[in-house]
Order: C-alpha cells, then sequence, then structure tokens
C-alpha cells in the first residue's frame, strides 16, 4: 500500500518502480484515495490493482448527500478494473451504502477489531467467523468469494 501523496512526488520514477513490481507479481493499492492529488490522468498511468478509499469518506455516510464522492470513487475503482476497498467502516449503515453502491471490500471495526498474527492465523486455519457488532458475522472466507453476502 502506497498513498496517494507519496506516489504523486516523483511520478515518473514512482510508476517505473511500480511497473517492476508488478513483473514480479506484487499488488499494489493506492491507500488514503481520495485526500491526495491524484489527478484522473495520473491515476491512468499508474499500474496499480487496488484504491483504498480513506476512512474519512466513509464517516461522511448519513444521508445528508455527502456520500457523492464515494459513489463516484466506487465507479471510478470500478471503471479502472480495480479493486476497490472501503476503509474504517463502523456501522451496518456504512456497510448498507458500500453493498448498494457494489463496493465488495472493506475494513473497519464493524468488520473486526484488530488480532494478532497468532488469532488471524488460527481463524484462517479454523474457518470461524468472526462476531460482528450488531447483528452480523463475518466468515474467514475472502470478501471477494462473500461479495453478495456481505453481512
Amino acid at each position: 500500500e502506497l498513498t496517494e501523496n507519496g506516489l504523486v512526488q516523483h511520478a515518473d520514477q514512482t510508476i517505473v518502480i511500480l511497473k517492476a513490481l508488478k513483473d514480479i507479481g506484487i499488488k499494489i493499492a493506492i491507500d488514503d484515495f481520495g485526500t491526495g492529488y491524484t489527478s484522473l490522468n495520473f491515476l491512468l498511468r499508474l499500474p496499480i490493482d487496488t484504491i483504498k478509499i480513506d476512512g474519512s469518506f466513509i464517516q461522511k455516510i448519513n444521508g445528508h448527500g455527502e456520500e457523492a464522492i464515494i459513489a463516484a470513487a466506487i465507479a471510478i475503482g470500478k471503471s479502472l478494473r480495480q479493486g476497490v476497498v472501503a476503509e474504517g467502516i463502523e456501522s451496518r449503515h456504512q456497510l448498507d451504502y458500500l453493498k448498494d453502491n457494489k463496493c465488495t471490500e472493506g475494513q473497519g471495526f464493524y468488520l473486526g477489531r484488530p488480532m494478532t498474527a497468532e488469532e488471524f492465523t488460527n481463524l484462517l486455519a479454523t474457518d470461524r467467523q468472526i462476531q460482528l457488532r450488531q447483528d452480523s458475522t463475518l466468515s474467514s472466507q475472502p470478501l471477494s468469494q462473500q461479495a453478495e453476502a456481505w453481512p
């Protein structure tokens, strides 16, 4: 994961390095998408796999019309055939909005609390489920396999 601002500082050199990393199979994500100065033209040039929408935007999902930028970011990522991850999901309302707008990946306290490497290894090994806040669970299946089955 690289921050949006970090990518634009030495743009041409960054693109060369990112392409070399992609060539050896490393997946690349832009973290904190929407908070920096990435132009759409520059975004097209970047060899990235995923954009991660900054949690500050997710916190604005409130039903008062401030969600348009999130829908636009999801649409941009999807149209560029990139993965789109919503950061900072903290409520069922936010999760529902993201699902309704076809965002299939997310992270945040609503989906699961931080855990140690050992706890995470056990989660993956046992296929148990993480209890979410309120009434939902999240299995250890990748979210990409749960896209239609988000809680």
